[in-house]
């Protein structure tokens, strides 16, 4: 952490006096009034926003799918599927399994009073398996209609900033990782990280089997 800290040091400086670039970091420096400390903090939330959380979906996604064979034999058939099949493993699997938020004002909800200010954990990997939105909500199905129906990246002013980029890192990446190892299966027992912030994996036994290569 002491590393990384002191990277961010370096790095904010030279952004700082070395005029502006089209970065989201440097527009921040030269657009904001917030503080070292707040500039740092942003920027080690946009790095690890960015980054730990598309892992951890990577992650979990490859589990699914394994574990679930004819949904691989059906995107194998129809690769067109794929973009709904991501939005399904965010459903599925959550990586964010609990959100934070603060009260605006004095409400009711499920018959208990929720105090202006006060702070509500949200179960967002419960909202994602809600029988009221999604049909055979515990089935994993990568052809389900309204699968983009989940929250797991926010929604409102909250709606995640790199959603669509993790979106797409996903759509390339599965497809590419189960077109070139169609054999790919699970090697062992997935070891999970233990967090009830953000669930992912940390050790992933696989076996690829044969490599299929691309001729054309």
């Amino acid at each position: 952490m002491r590393e990384f800290e002191d990277y961010l040091a370096v790095h904010i400086e030279r952004l700082r006096h070395g005029g502006a670039d089209n970065s989201i970091l440097s527009a921040v420096l030269h657009d904001s009034d917030l503080s070292e400390t707040e500039v740092r903090m942003f920027a080690g939330l946009l790095l690890g926003a960015g980054f730990v959380t598309t892992t951890h979906a990577f992650g979990n996604a490859v589990v699914a799918l394994v574990g679930h064979p004819d949904q691989l034999a059906r995107l194998r058939a129809h690769p067109e599927g794929w973009p709904n099949a991501v939005e399904e493993v965010l459903r599925y699997d959550s990586v964010a399994q609990i959100g934070a938020r603060v009260a605006t004002e004095t409400l009711q909800i499920g018959g208990h009073t929720v105090q202006e200010g006060s702070a509500i954990f949200l179960l967002i990997g419960g909202a994602n398996r809600d029988p009221a939105i999604f049909e055979r909500a515990d089935e994993f199905d990568t052809t389900r209609a309204n699968a983009r129906d989940h929250i797991s990246f926010g929604t409102g002013i909250h709606v995640c900033l790199g959603a669509a980029l993790a979106r797409m890192e996903l759509h390339i990446g599965l497809q590419t990782l189960f077109e070139r190892f169609p054999q790919l299966a699970l090697a062992g027992e997935p070891t999970l990280n233990d967090s009830t912030l953000l669930h992912g994996i940390k050790h992933l036994p696989v076996s690829l089997g044969p490599t299929r290569v691309n001729t054309g």
